[in-house]
């Protein structure tokens, strides 16, 4: 209020990214005024989809491997958007959602490796595999209709979802209609 130009508040604004430093976040169990250099990674393990997790580590695997190449803009993209986010107050999953399409691309490259590049007597078996590990996925993440906001893996007992996240990634799935 009282501003006539909203983008001359934004722009007074923009060389302070420390703007809303000290602000209160939730994580590992305590509230913090100050960030955790770890805390996206965490984040990021803890709900990301396990099927999700497992693709994406067979490709980075495969890659350092030298079996499948991952173009640099691939890694070094969602590695410089991760790091990026790393100053500024520690909200949720939301601030590193960018990286995900990045890594979707990787992690299709490690299944799609599994159901073509692997020996042939083990493709049946790799099938099985993905298919299944694909039927988890959706099954996972469906199961958390209507909280997707809440969604946590399944490493995360219910009752310790609170002790390692709170805040904006406990949502109860509001707004989840206009997302």
């Amino acid at each position: 209020p009282g501003h006539l130009s909203p983008f001359h508040y934004f722009l007074e604004n923009l060389p302070s990214p420390g703007y809303y430093a000290g602000q209160a976040t939730y994580f590992l169990g305590e509230v913090s005024r100050q960030n955790h250099w770890d805390y996206y990674p965490v984040v990021f393990l803890l709900k990301s989809p396990l099927s999700f997790l497992f693709f994406l580590f067979t490709a980075c695997v495969l890659g350092v491997s030298g079996k499948i190449k991952i173009q640099t803009w691939q890694w070094l993209t969602p590695c410089a958007l991760m790091a990026a986010s790393i100053p500024f107050i520690n909200i949720g999953i939301r601030q590193v959602l960018p990286i995900y399409p990045f890594l979707i691309l990787a992690a299709g490259q490690g299944a799609g490796w599994l159901l073509t590049g692997i020996s042939p007597g083990l493709k049946s078996l790799s099938r099985v595999l993905v298919g299944g590990l694909l039927l988890f996925q959706v099954v996972s993440v469906a199961s958390s209709f209507p909280r997707h906001v809440s969604y946590f893996n399944e490493t995360v007992p219910p009752e310790k979802k609170l002790f390692w996240l709170g805040d904006s990634n406990l949502d109860m799935g509001q707004d989840t209609k206009r997302l």
